[in-house]
């Protein structure tokens, strides 16, 4: 949890915020530590996380199914879409687990289509608040969002697995640098 308002930061007591201090040093040093390997071996971290991912969705899967027999008294439709969803987070563990170069693929496909996504709703909001300050910067950053799906999707199988985790590298050390930032701009004491 990130605790930004002061309001909030000066309720800590010394214990709860020093804690708060260790767990964000120690989730920044993980991230760090994954992000580079990630960079130096992208395709062994690849089907490291490709395995990860793959365990956590059949987990995912595995609860919303137990939580069915849990709440079968909800009503006929939650419970439908319930079964639906945790079969479908079953199916996509299961592919990553069984074949997670393949898996990764998938994954970089819902990766692209967000971007392409974002990119399209980006560009939208820029146009419909031209007038505004930082229009520009929508408009500017949904095209790059776009241009980075379509060269993304125009790489070769093996490309586009090493490209997904360098990204999933990238983001990790970015994050892991926001992290000992935000760690480093907070007092030491209360």
């Amino acid at each position: 949890m990130i605790i930004i308002s002061n309001e909030k930061l000066s309720q800590l007591s010394t214990k709860a915020f020093q804690h708060y201090r260790r767990s964000a040093t120690i989730m920044a040093v993980l991230l760090l530590i994954c992000g580079l390997c990630c960079l130096v071996y992208p395709f062994v971290m690849g089907v490291y996380i490709s395995y990860l991912v793959g365990f956590l969705f059949c987990l995912c899967g595995l609860y919303a199914l137990g939580s069915c027999f849990i709440f079968r008294h909800r009503g006929k439709k939650a419970l439908l879409l319930t079964v639906i969803f945790g079969l479908v987070w079953l199916i996509m563990g299961c592919s990553l687990l069984i074949n997670p170069v393949g898996g990764m693929i998938s994954l970089t496909t819902l990766i692209c289509f967000l971007f392409i996504f974002g990119g399209i709703s980006r560009i939208a909001a820029g146009i419909s608040l031209r007038k505004g300050s930082g229009a520009g910067w929508q408009i500017l950053i949904g095209l790059l969002d776009l241009i980075i799906a379509a060269l993304w999707l125009s790489s070769s199988e093996t490309q586009t697995f090493i490209i997904t985790t360098l990204f999933i590298g990238l983001e990790m050390l970015f994050t892991a640098w926001g992290i000992l930032m935000m760690r480093r701009a907070l007092p030491a004491r209360i």
